[in-house]
């Protein structure tokens, strides 16, 4: 069941005090609310009185235990704020902690799609790598999504500033290659802990690989 709350957001522009819906948890079985997660339009406030817009970030659970996993989106990781809502995570389930909406959304994309998220950033990487060499421009942002096995392919966007998004494909053999990493790697579930894997993760992955292979 979603977890809905009423707060007092004030306008930067104009300065009027607006009461606005946060919805700390997220269930997947609710289909408004994980549309709007997959739009990314949950995350964003409009000022009804002159039509600011801004992006509004806040601690959140999104869960879905059918498929077996829960994210959970701290802005401010530092200072965490993480509370589980109350609500009983079963043994197995996989956790995890991201900072932005973007982020939330591709782990919703990559566990409902039946895929192994750490193995996905490594694929994400050697795609970045040849992006990042075609337009001679660096990006951390970058996010899967989608994936089908049967056409064999795998798909990411990149941003870069003052450009539009670049799709870029490849084949899904990549990540089955990557998938493999991660195994001969034993990447392991924390018990307990909500894991952050990103790009920073595969970077320290590719580095264990390096490591074992001098």
């Amino acid at each position: 069941m979603a977890t809905c709350l009423k707060k007092e957001i004030r306008c930067p522009s104009c300065g009027v005090a607006v009461e606005t819906k946060l919805w700390p948890g997220i269930p997947a079985s609710d289909p408004a609310l994980r549309g709007r997660v997959l739009d990314e339009s949950l995350f964003y406030w409009t000022c009804p009185e002159c039509g600011y817009e801004m992006q509004l970030i806040y601690p959140c659970l999104y869960h879905d235990f059918d498929k077996g996993f829960v994210v959970f989106l701290e802005p401010n990781p530092k200072e965490p704020s993480l509370q589980k809502q109350e609500i009983t995570i079963p043994a197995g389930t996989k956790k995890r902690m991201v900072t932005r909406g973007e982020e939330l959304k591709e782990k919703v994309l990559i566990f409902e799609a039946g895929l192994n998220d750490a193995a996905v950033e490594l694929a994400k990487i050697a795609v970045l790598k040849v992006v990042e060499d075609r337009r001679q421009l660096e990006t951390n942002l970058a996010y899967f999504t989608r994936a089908d096995e049967e056409k064999d392919e795998i798909e990411f966007v990149f941003f870069f500033e003052d450009e539009e998004p670049l799709y870029e494909h490849t084949r899904f053999e990549l990540y089955r290659q990557t998938k493999a990493m991660v195994d001969g790697l034993k990447f392991q579930e924390a018990s307990r802990d909500f894991l952050s894997v990103n790009l920073e993760t595969a970077r320290l992955m590719l580095e264990a690989v390096r490591s074992r292979g001098k």
